[in-house]
């Protein structure tokens, strides 16, 4: 009393998608674009913080009190000022 379906019923597995593998290098590509784009802005991020600090400033200013023009110029920074 078991009735058999016809072949046409019959369950079959579903075939697994095949992927391109241009479309895996394209989508391996984008994941490294994107990581590559965010850690950049993470860079400037942590270099515009520490810009902004106290070891920033003293950096600024030093830098621009080593800088000797030829018409032997000087310039002093005291403070700068700011968050």
């Amino acid at each position: 009393m078991a009735e058999e379906l016809p072949p046409a019923f019959e369950t079959q597995e579903p075939a697994a998608p095949t992927r391109s593998r241009g479309a895996a290098i394209v989508r391996g590509l984008g994941k490294r674009l994107a990581i590559l784009l965010v850690a950049g802005v993470a860079l400037v991020l942590a270099a515009l913080t520490v810009l902004d600090s106290s070891l920033g400033h003293r950096l600024v200013a030093d830098r621009i009190a080593a800088i000797t023009p030829g018409s032997g110029l000087r310039i002093e920074i005291g403070r700068i000022d700011g968050s």
